[in-house]
């Protein structure tokens, strides 16, 4: 039997339905209210906080059909198994089942002849063999599991070690756990994370109620099951290789190719636009990298891909070549050498790829100091890691930090909403934020460029309740009487049963009142005055303002 990705996810969630769990639907690939990820990455992203505190979960066993994003992997890409993007199946229980029914139910689905149909001699699994200096135990529960299903069939079992099999986020209060992992043939297929811990002050704390968190990419699979030597014979890229497959690209090209014009579609299909920043970056990245390779046999990206940002990045990409190119040769002209911080300049500063600058070296015959490329590798593994730790520090509310400064903002970020809503239209409601002590950036969905005459009245609405001296009240109550008040919520059905409600109002009228955890000034008055110093579109239907106070 021929196994296509549409048979293998709807013989998984007939499964799975039939044997008690709930559909559920995924989460956008761009990351929502989790700023330490820019995308998702995998199903239990969405779900992280059921495992620590499982009495929030709607529902005890919850199947996904999740698309996913890795950044790591990008540069990775080109080989025969890294993906920028892929389809993840998961089932996942908040104290519905143990890690015997766990693995039965993977096992059965590989092996009955109803569903994959896989021959039993193909299948080895793994466990975790525990780890002393993390004060561990190795997961015997699993492996007696296991060694009842090699009496079954399974052909082999083997122990690994921390790195292997067991699953941690590393984060303060985050769930974490040993795996087992099922291969076939060799290729790890299936993991299943038994999350029986919580990391809180770098130890491992066992939780109450085991949460069953587990991971299978449909490539992957398919690959393996019909017996395929790459993911790129999977029918997720059978178009495009037919479209490709006269230009003569090598495997690595084609591969990167392939994987990118998926993934740039996902985003486009989110409104995401090309950008200098965070995921926009992501966006730019793939796209900049498909155009070099097509350009080498004369191709345009709009050729492949019929896009309007595609034609428009496209556009810009080439001028961004030619004034590197230009800045690049006023550099050596001074300096008679080119160094890795000047190359690093030059992708900062305008854009400029390294292996563009590689290419212009090459062609104008320039001359490197020494360690060049290497040097340049470092300082980009810098900058990376710099803004790892930039989206690690931000606060749940996207506050990057608590201080007077931000705080302000924070509150003005709530009047600018209402003022909005009062304005423009009462359909708005936010997007995303982030703050600092600088500036607060905020986005909200509205299809049309705010009119001069429209960001000023938004400007004096906001500083009218400002000069009014309004209270900002907070209160703890359920989130169900939230609700029933009408309290603005982003994403209400993530919160916890109790929440913080704050509220500003002007004698009886409420000008806002939002879920939020805060923190707030405690009157209107202390923000001084309000200014509106950027208005933006970051994607189709979705804009973003800038602003100030002072």
């Amino acid at each position: 039997m021929n196994y296509t990705s549409q048979i293998i996810i709807k013989k998984f969630t007939d499964y799975f339905e039939k044997n008690g769990h709930i559909l559920y639907p995924s989460s956008n690939l761009l990351s929502e209210n989790d700023s330490s990820v820019l995308f998702t990455t995998a199903g239990m992203q969405q779900f992280k906080e059921y495992f620590t505190q499982p009495e929030l979960a709607k529902e005890k066993n919850i199947i996904t059909i999740q698309p996913c994003l890795r950044t790591s992997d990008i540069e990775e890409v080109g080989d025969i198994t890294h993906l920028s993007s892929f389809v993840m199946l998961g089932n996942f229980s908040f104290g519905g089942y143990d890690k015997e029914k766990a693995i039965y139910l993977a096992w059965n689905f590989l092996t009955s002849s109803q569903y994959l149909a896989v021959d039993k001699k193909r299948i080895s699994a793994t466990y975790f063999i525990g780890d002393k200096s993390k004060q561990l135990d190795a997961d015997q529960e699993s492996k007696n599991i296991l060694e009842k299903l090699k009496k079954l069939g399974l052909k082999d079992i083997s122990a690994q070690n921390y790195q292997e099999n067991f699953w941690s986020l590393g984060g303060d209060n985050s769930p974490a756990g040993p795996t087992v992992e099922f291969y076939i043939d060799g290729v790890e297929i299936w993991n299943l994370v038994f999350n029986q811990y919580k990391f809180t002050n770098n130890q491992f704390i066992k939780l109450t109620t085991l949460g069953i968190d587990t991971g299978m990419g449909v490539e992957r699979l398919e690959m393996v099951l019909n017996h395929y030597e790459n993911v790129f014979q999977t029918d997720y890229y059978l178009k495009d290789k037919d479209k490709l497959s006269k230009c003569n690209f090598d495997q690595k090209e084609l591969n990167i190719l392939l994987d990118h014009f998926r993934t740039i579609r996902y985003l486009l299909a989110e409104n995401l636009l090309p950008s200098n920043k965070d995921q926009g970056y992501v966006l730019r990245r793939l796209i900049r990298r498909a155009i070099l390779i097509l350009d080498q046999k004369k191709l345009s990206i709009t050729q492949l891909i019929s896009d309007a940002t595609l034609a428009t990045e496209e556009k810009n990409f080439k001028k961004v070549i030619i004034n590197g190119r230009k800045n690049l040769l006023k550099i050596y002209q001074n300096k008679k050498s080119i160094s890795a911080q000047d190359l690093f300049d030059l992708f900062q500063s305008s854009g400029l790829p390294l292996e563009i600058s590689q290419s212009l070296i090459k062609d104008e015959n320039i001359k490197l100091e020494k360690n060049v490329i290497s040097e340049f590798q470092k300082l980009f593994t810098r900058h990376q890691n710099i803004s790892r730790s930039s989206l690690k520090t931000k606060f749940l509310g996207g506050l990057e930090n608590n201080n007077q400064s931000t705080i302000k903002l924070h509150t003005a970020t709530h009047l600018l909403l209402s003022a909005l809503k009062e304005i423009i239209s009462t359909d708005i409601v936010q997007k995303g934020s982030n703050i600092t002590d600088q500036r607060l950036r905020f986005d909200y969905n509205y299809d049309k460029n705010l009119t001069e005459d429209e960001v000023g009245k938004i400007e004096n609405c906001v500083n009218n309740w400002i000069k009014k001296s309004l209270v900002v009240v907070s209160e703890k109550m359920t989130l169900d009487k939230a609700k029933s008040i009408n309290a603005e919520g982003q994403f209400a059905d993530r919160y916890q049963n109790e929440v913080s409600v704050y509220t500003i109002k002007n004698g009886k009228m409420v000008i806002s009142r939002e879920i939020c955890g805060g923190p707030h000034v405690k009157n209107t008055n202390e923000l001084g005055s309000f200014k509106i110093i950027k208005v933006e579109s970051i994607a189709k239907g979705i804009k973003r303002i800038k602003a100030v106070v002072s």
